[in-house]
């Protein structure tokens, strides 16, 4: 039965590319001359359906001289920036990455805060058994949380990889 959610998943990302395509489709087709460049900027956590979140987060975005021209939905908005202001990007401050596609940080580092807890709680339990040190489930439990506290500070504060240019490496195209 599990591949029916799959199936249904798939054909409602197929409909969202879809939607996606033909909305920048029909902006361009409003810019002949080609003078804008366009992304999608996703929210895994819906994000853009609280209108202080949305300001926000299009605050950010207007640094790197991106704006809205329409908001597909409370997780997809679209964006748009004139071209030449590319050559800007450098001078934008650090942490800034003009050509981010998620408002949030990637849900693969959580859950690999997530397992790494896990493991860690795992490793802890077997150590204290090893070493005949009685531990009970709470202080089992108490150990992952400050390893994963440790955790999420060092992915809060982990340095943005940047090239000589001040371009980010991994850029996705838009």
């Amino acid at each position: 039965m599990g591949w029916i959610a799959g199936i249904a998943a798939l054909a409602k990302h197929n409909r969202e590319a879809a939607e996606q395509k033909a909305k920048i489709e029909q902006l361009r087709a409003g810019d002949p001359t080609d003078r804008y460049e366009y992304k999608v900027l996703r929210s895994q956590w819906s994000t853009f359906g609280k209108p202080e979140r949305l300001n926000r987060v299009l605050d950010e975005e207007s640094s790197a001289g991106w704006e809205l021209p329409h908001k597909l939905d409370s997780s997809r908005i679209m964006l748009r920036r004139l071209r030449p202001a590319r050559s800007a990007d450098a001078l934008l401050p650090p942490g800034v990455d003009p050509y981010r596609t998620m408002a949030e940080r990637s849900g693969s580092a959580v859950l690999m805060v997530v397992v790494a807890v896990l493991v860690m709680g795992l490793v802890g339990d077997v150590a204290a058994g090893l070493s005949g040190i009685s531990v009970a489930g709470s202080e089992t439990i108490l150990i992952g949380l400050v390893i994963l506290l440790v955790a999420v500070i060092l992915v809060a504060l982990r340095p943005r990889w940047r090239d000589g240019a001040g371009g980010v490496l991994s850029r996705p195209h838009c």
